[in-house]
């Protein structure tokens, strides 16, 4: 209903409200809820006024100007009049032609900061009633609960094994719809919001806000869980160039990682990380490969598997690591076989956790069918060299041939003999020249019926091993302070 014509209509809850009197005033109550106000020739809105209590604008009327489209500009003012006081909205449109030219038209009166209305609201409170200063807190409460710091909040809450609820609290003169996507990968929502959950009849109605919740269950899960990202996106009224700072876009969105395990939902779980703390990368290592790992929010086995540079796309089964138990972190020392591995070079260990594997030892897969998704770790690794002859649990005669690789420079290779009954290392061989990457021999003796060990040394000094001398223990550095560094064993035992 428009008073004298005046080019503009103002809507409460989306009908028209008359004026009253002759001034162009509109009596406003508590239940009401949306006011805005719309430019006749264009249709454009003007404002989206914020209602507040009567008591907060009795004496310290709200005050505002906007531009009209169709020329001029819009003054509106919300005040509060009466006993008890009631809430009153007056307009007044003018003419481009009865305005002084302004290049950028400024309010008749900045609105004083939140906080000086909420003391002189409170100080009312405590002079009209005698309370106490519970009142004020009480009172601030109030003012969070109608959305006048935050105009919505979003909580997410795990209530079953596998059911997630979202809990969204909107201002309904600002927020226009509410959309949640629950990233549910087996019973995906429609895209690219997902459903709208606001406006909807069982929202629940508390003054100026609603209260929205929905559920979800995820379907059910095995093994390490199944994450997802559940999004809310808010949609606010038309707002103006410059976003109020609750009104940004990121804020306008809201993401809630979610684990669902067979435990139960896990809100914001913790990052899953796997790491090789020792060796480091590069390192020359024993075929008896011992391996530090670091586990941290991980929920399934740790597969190992090595990858040899002559074939980096294919991965071979080394062994397992079981997971720490929940919500625990773990550092351990684990040994795996890396005896196949670098012969002609370096080689990879890539760590992997996963249920979806059910590896069997010496398994190789193609490097596309490890899954990528899951934690994992690598790390690249040399060894010293190898022994290419005898092959493990081969049987020997009483002298038979030792065939060997050094991977390294600079160092001399001596054959070792270890019976098991017997107890000591028996040298073999003086000290060779072992050239990088090239193969070498040496005719070894092995005495009575035992179990033997067969070893290759790799040291520094050509003097430290001489031919024919009997240790009691396997030196691992010379004297000098340098490594010793050992191939094998390969176990084997006499014809």
């Amino acid at each position: 209903m428009r008073h004298g014509d005046p080019g503009f209509t103002v809507y409460v809850d989306g009908e028209i409200r008359k004026f009253t009197g002759r001034s162009n005033a509109i009596q406003l109550d508590g239940s009401d809820g949306a006011v805005e106000i719309f430019d006749d020739e264009s249709g454009t809105r003007l404002a989206a006024i914020q209602l507040f209590e009567p008591e907060d604008v009795l004496n310290d009327p709200w005050t505002s100007d906007v531009e009209v489209p169709s020329g001029g500009h819009l003054t509106y003012t919300l005040g509060a009049e009466g006993n008890p006081p009631r809430l009153v909205l007056s307009v007044r449109h003018e003419a481009q032609a009865s305005i002084a030219p302004s290049t950028s038209p400024e309010p008749k009166r900045q609105a004083r900061p939140l906080w000086a209305r909420r003391v002189a609201f409170a100080a009312c409170i405590l002079l009209m009633l005698g309370t106490t200063t519970v009142s004020i807190v009480r009172y601030d409460q109030l003012i969070h609960d109608l959305g006048w710091d935050e105009p919505f909040a979003v909580r997410f809450a795990a209530v079953d094994r596998r059911v997630l609820q979202v809990n969204v609290t909107v201002n309904r003169n600002v927020i226009r719809e509410v959309f949640i996507d629950w990233g549910d990968s087996t019973n995906p929502d429609p895209a690219p919001d997902g459903i709208r959950i606001y406006p909807s009849p069982d929202a629940k109605r508390y003054r100026r806000t609603f209260v929205i919740s929905a559920r979800h269950e995820y379907p059910p899960v095995s093994g390490e869980g199944v994450s997802a990202t559940a999004r809310v996106r808010l949609v606010p009224f038309a707002l103006p160039r410059t976003r109020p700072e609750t009104l940004t876009e990121d804020k306008l969105h809201h993401t809630q990682a979610v684990l669902v395990t067979t435990d139960g939902i896990i809100l914001d779980p913790p990052q899953a990380r796997l790491r090789v703390a020792a060796p480091e990368p590069q390192a020359i290592v024993s075929t008896a490969t011992e391996l530090t790992v670091e586990m941290s929010a991980i929920r399934a086995p740790v597969h190992v598997f090595g990858a040899d540079a002559t074939n980096p796309l294919t991965y071979r089964y080394l062994g397992s690591i079981p997971p720490p138990a929940p919500g625990k972190k773990s550092r351990e020392a684990h040994v795996v076989d890396t005896s196949g591995l670098g012969a002609k070079g370096s080689f990879k260990l890539v760590l992997v956790s996963t249920s979806l594997l059910a590896p069997v030892p010496a398994q190789e897969f193609p490097w596309q069918d490890i899954p990528r998704a899951a934690p994992r770790a690598e790390i690249e690794l040399r060894h010293a060299g190898a022994i290419l002859e005898p092959e493990p649990d081969a049987a020997v005669s009483g002298i038979d041939t030792v065939r060997a690789v050094a991977s390294i420079r600079g160092q001399y290779a001596s054959v070792i003999v270890h019976p098991v009954r017997e107890g000591r290392f028996w040298v073999q061989n003086a000290p060779l020249p072992a050239l990088e990457f090239a193969e070498f021999r040496v005719a070894a003796r092995f005495g009575g019926r035992d179990q033997y060990e067969v070893w290759v040394a790799l040291a520094a000094d050509p003097t430290l091993l001489p031919e024919g001398a009997v240790l009691e223990q396997r030196p691992l550095a010379d004297s000098a302070g340098r490594p010793v560094y050992w191939l094998g064993p390969v176990f084997v035992h006499l014809e």
